[in-house]
């Protein structure tokens, strides 16, 4: 939100975030699969890794989420 000028409505996206990720994270753990979950641990590893580096860090974390969307069979 920062990045595309809109910092203002950052609190909505965090809004819908709360009520979404919860059970999409539900779903995925029914239904993942060990290559999905190798590349969440990676993004996690990563982000742990890149902290000083937000462009890095951005990168790990939307491979994360795309790796959570799939294991919920949720494109």
């Amino acid at each position: 939100m920062l990045k595309i000028g809109q910092a203002d409505n950052s609190i909505h996206l965090e809004e819908v975030r709360e009520i979404l990720e919860p059970e999409i994270a539900a779903l995925a753990a029914t239904r993942i699969e060990e290559s999905q979950l190798a590349m969440m641990r990676e993004a996690i590893a990563v982000m742990d890794r890149q902290r000083l580096e937000p462009e890095a860090y951005i990168e790990a974390d939307l491979d994360f989420h795309l790796a959570l969307a799939e294991a919920a069979a949720n494109p």
